[in-house]
């Protein structure tokens, strides 16, 4: 039985890893379109089931005609309203209606010299 050296190999085990890493960081142009499509699907998917109750849904999930990304999306809905998850219900808003952008704007109407005359005026 051969020793293996544990630097060496951890070593290679880590460059492998590095270079897989990295591989999959950038995905391909067909990969990025399919993504759309399958977005798109999903938000269908949300928007046929969104304004049904729970007791409803918990039926749809027997339908065994219903495709599995009907299954997985009425599944997810079951367990955020079970739940009250916000995390999933915040999942299934960004896909179908979008991340909000989240903003700072902050102004005040106060110039250097007006500041300076409010605190002169609470000595």
């Amino acid at each position: 039985m051969a020793n293996k050296n544990p630097v060496t190999s951890f070593a290679k085990d880590k460059e492998l890893a590095s270079r897989a890493g990295k591989a999959s960081k950038k995905p391909s142009k067909g990969l990025v379109e399919l993504r759309k499509v399958k977005a798109t699907e999903f938000e269908e998917i949300i928007y046929k089931y969104q304004d049904l109750s729970l007791k409803v849904l918990k039926v749809l999930t027997s339908d065994e005609s219903l495709p599995g990304k009907d299954h997985l999306v009425l599944a997810c809905m079951i367990k955020a309203i079970e739940t009250g998850d916000h995390s999933r219900m915040d999942f299934m808003l960004n896909r179908t209606i979008g991340k909000v952008k989240d903003k700072l704007e902050v102004s005040s109407g106060m110039t250097h010299r007006t500041l300076i005359e409010q605190l002169e005026d609470d000595d």
